[in-house]
């Protein structure tokens, strides 16, 4: 494969893979920020106090934070309760900042807030409904209704936090920011940057091969050769000349 056609096609797959993180607009808080409160209570730390333990991954960058337009939140609850739709499951999600205050917003299981609905109207379910992923485990996206972000860039804390306030058996085992895309930080405490890979040295170009020098008795034919050549060319410049100033005549 010619070396032209092989930095042809690494620039493709280099374009493609920068394309495809561009297009990546999801981001899973690593779970080195989250923080059992306990009572079925958790929070995911995104900016605050480091001599808290409160930093978060957007400590220093508050500005891309702020780009987020939504929450996933991925909850564990107890299998056997959920199934149980006489036992009751809920509680609330929502976020703490400058910006927010302290914003909370309702949550229950999907089939708890079609039975809601059917027996009391849909004036009384809650606002969101948790969606069944696996046994156990289940998720609900919240997104503001005019399409904004959730935090402000000016935040110097920001969290995203979960309370059961039924079994106290929930756990919030991870939140994904909606709308942060490439611009999600790299790196988590707990991680080890990885080392830059050394940039690929451009191939030499091949030197060109040397004419071999004759040899032997052929070395003085190829020299008379040469010379005798070269004088014929002379001559025919001699002519050339000669004709071009009889034209201009």
């Amino acid at each position: 494969m010619k070396v032209s056609k092989l930095f042809a096609g690494m620039s493709a797959l280099a374009l493609a893979a920068s394309m495809a993180v561009v297009a990546s607009a999801d981001y899973e808080v690593p779970a080195d920020y989250y923080k059992n409160l306990g009572e079925g209570s958790d929070v995911f730390y995104l900016v605050g106090d480091e001599a808290k333990g409160e930093n978060g991954p957007f400590n220093d960058k508050v500005d891309e934070l702020a780009k987020a337009t939504g929450v996933k939140f991925t909850i564990q609850l107890d299998a056997a309760e959920a199934a149980d739709l006489e036992t009751w499951v809920g509680g609330g999600v929502g976020f703490n900042s400058d910006s927010t205050g302290w914003e909370q917003h309702e949550w229950t299981t999907e089939d708890r807030n079609a039975g809601i609905k059917e027996s009391e109207g849909e004036a009384k379910m809650k606002e969101l409904s948790l969606t069944k992923v696996s046994d156990g485990v289940y998720e609900v996206t919240f997104t503001r209704e005019d399409g904004s972000t959730i935090f402000d860039a000016d935040d110097e804390y920001a969290q995203v936090w979960m309370q059961d306030w039924s079994t106290k058996k929930a756990v919030l085992k991870g939140i994904t920011l909606i709308g942060i895309g490439d611009a999600a930080p790299a790196e988590t405490p707990a991680e080890t940057p990885a080392e830059t890979p050394a940039t690929p040295a451009t191939p030499a170009t091949p030197a060109t091969p040397a004419t071999p020098a004759p040899s032997g008795d052929n070395a003085g034919a190829n020299t008379e050769a040469g010379a005798a050549a070269g004088i014929a060319l002379a001559g025919l410049a001699v002519a050339g000349a000669a004709f071009v100033a009889t034209k201009k005549r």
